[in-house]
């Protein structure tokens, strides 16, 4: 399984998805974000990956491998 971050500006309703919380913070900015990066990280990590502010909602989710992948990667 691959870790997943998306984030959701509430303002435009447009959502973007990372692999980190450090590729959220640079491509924006903490003012755009309404956070820093520690304070998002923290309550993720207490919160069922979930953060929420008046300007953003970030989600940590997970991304399944088709079984085929993930059966071949475990023949090697």
């Amino acid at each position: 399984m691959r870790k997943v971050i998306k984030i959701k500006f509430k303002d435009t309703g447009k959502s973007y998805y990372f692999g980190s919380y450090t590729a959220i913070f640079e491509r924006f900015t903490r003012e755009e974000i309404g956070a820093v990066i520690n304070s998002v990280w923290n309550v993720t990590s207490k919160n069922n990956g979930r953060y929420e502010n008046k300007k953003v909602i970030i989600t940590r989710g997970f991304i399944e491998p088709s079984q085929k992948r993930a059966a071949a990667t475990r023949k090697r």
